[in-house]
């Protein structure tokens, strides 16, 4: 949609929305048996109108402990030892005020 900043929906001009998420640098511990993280991914949205609710969305991979309906979620998960070189995958639906939505590209926990 490069370019389009806003479509007619119902006879009104709603401004297009956009969404994308990127994590914050997060490390896996080995605690003997598994591995742990704890990262911070951040939805960030374009255009629409806010307020905007967010809904996180597992993908694949080892299932984060917890989804959530904040612009930042907060990714904790623990995976065994013997899973490796497996990535834990989320995205993230931003819906506008008017009911527009857009989903961020896919983040992955590796």
């Amino acid at each position: 949609m490069t370019g389009i900043s806003s479509l007619m929906v119902g006879g009104k001009v709603v401004p297009v929305i956009t969404a994308a998420a990127a994590p914050s640098t997060g490390t896996w511990t080995f605690t003997g048996d598994f591995y742990e993280t704890t990262v911070d991914i951040v939805a960030t949205p374009t255009g629409g109108t806010g307020p905007y609710t967010y809904a996180w969305e597992f993908v694949s991979g080892p299932t984060p402990e917890d989804s959530g309906f904040n612009p930042i979620y907060t990714f904790a998960t623990v995976k065994p030892a013997s899973v490796t070189n497996v990535a834990s995958v989320v995205r993230c639906l931003v819906t506008d005020s008017l009911g527009a939505s857009a989903y961020t590209n896919n983040v992955s926990i590796s």
